[in-house]
């Protein structure tokens, strides 16, 4: 389920990490974070967040600030609906892939907090400049409004699942196997050294 706030969280970012400029529309979205552990738990978290039809993504994991290979973040305007989103959703998990997955509620994007251009915990930030409510106003101006509820292309998502099996092909997550019919993706390569094992 793609949002204007999905897109947001991407969009003003950029000036984030390049300019370190906070933007004051982020400082107020919170998020609802599900960690599915394999590539069967993250087609599943999909299906789930289909059902729920609030805004949301998921999908690999690829930030170096994040110690997970997938992710699914339910945008919350607010601590007040963040918590209410939380519940369901941990509800929601809990009965549709597994209480193992790990959810959590956290504010504004992993970025603010820790990396490049970090403005420190999420519960210490400074106000925002001058300067950076300028960028945000720039930046506000040019965002595609009337986004929440729009669903993506059947063939966009055909194509992002296809580069999620092959992720978790790279990574190891055998779990792929499941959307492959029990086949590897590519051949094992030929090698060689078995045979200085015999003669040693």
């Amino acid at each position: 389920m793609k949002s204007r706030l999905a897109l947001l969280c991407i969009i003003v970012s950029i000036p984030m990490l390049v300019l370190g400029c906070a933007q004051e529309e982020l400082l107020g979205l919170d998020k609802v974070v599900v960690r599915p552990r394999t590539l069967v738990e993250l087609f599943d978290l999909y299906e789930l967040m289909r059902e729920m039809g609030v805004p949301c993504k998921c999908g690999v994991e690829p930030r170096q600030t994040v110690q997970a290979l997938y992710g699914g973040y339910f945008y919350c305007q607010g601590l007040e609906e963040g918590r209410e989103r939380y519940k369901q959703v941990r509800k929601a998990v809990d009965e549709q892939i597994s209480p193992e997955v790990s959810v959590i509620l956290k504010r504004y994007c992993t970025e603010y907090e820790i990396g490049p251009g970090s403005r420190g915990p999420s519960n210490e930030l400074p106000d925002m400049t001058d300067e950076e409510k300028y960028v945000e106003t720039i930046l506000m101006a040019i965002m595609p409004a009337g986004m929440h509820g729009s669903i993506q292309h059947d063939h966009l998502d055909a194509y992002t699942m296809k580069k999620w099996i092959f992720w978790a092909y790279r990574y190891g997550d055998p779990t792929y196997k499941e959307f492959t019919d029990g086949s590897d993706l590519f051949p094992e390569t030929v090698t060689y050294h078995q045979e200085e094992e015999e003669d040693g």
